[in-house]
């Protein structure tokens, strides 16, 4: 039998996967407590009570936590959102709205490195856009899936709707653009311990030919 199936197999992935993940500051307990009170939080609520104020709350949070570099997060992937973050500010820094794509792809950064479920939902849309699909093609085939609480779907559509609406915009066409060619690594590619999402990811997986 091979060793991915004894427990001793699971147990070396998990100790390999926990030590990888030590590498990441955000899967720290003061900091997601942060995240869940100062940020989710205000941004849910205002998103639910069309608040600017409260959205503009949860924004200035996120700039109040360490910014997402290579020495603080552990994913390759966030690496690769890292870099293209600092390329699109340099290249479009005198644009007014650069500082919110910034804080905006900081949050997605965050919780891309230390939020599994977060993180293949994040790899399906890299997946579906490097096959050539549309942000409105990869919206509508995203919501067969997923299956979160309502404030959560809300969220979600927020964030598609802005960048379906925004699109046109060099800063994210830019971006869009650099994604499909990227070298982004596949789902799970790093996670090493199966789980099960089905409460609120259900999703047919073609099982490869052996």
């Amino acid at each position: 039998m091979s060793s991915y199936w004894t427990a001793a197999g699971r147990d070396a992935r998990v100790k390999e996967l926990e030590r990888r993940q030590a590498l990441g500051i955000y899967g720290q307990l003061p900091y997601q407590q942060s995240i869940i009170d100062d940020i989710k939080a205000p941004l849910l609520e205002g998103l639910w009570r069309l608040s600017p104020r409260l959205i503009a709350t949860a924004f200035r949070n996120i700039d109040k936590l360490p910014e997402p570099c290579l020495g603080n997060t552990w994913h390759p992937n966030s690496h690769r959102l890292i870099a293209l973050r600092d390329r699109l500010y340099k290249k479009f820094l005198i644009l007014r709205l650069m500082h919110f794509i910034r804080t905006g792809m900081n949050f997605l950064i965050i919780v891309y490195d230390y939020d599994h479920p977060y993180r293949d939902m994040v790899d399906f849309c890299i997946d579906m856009l490097r096959a050539g699909k549309s942000p409105g093609q990869i919206k509508t085939e995203f919501f067969k899936h997923c299956h979160l609480s309502r404030d959560r779907m809300r969220l979600l559509r927020t964030a598609f709707d802005l960048v379906i609406a925004f699109q046109w915009l060099p800063p994210l066409r830019f971006g869009l653009r650099e994604l499909k060619t990227s070298g982004w690594e596949p789902r799970d590619s790093h996670d090493l311990i199966a789980h099960d999402w089905s409460i609120f990811w259900r999703e047919e997986i073609k099982e490869k030919a052996l």
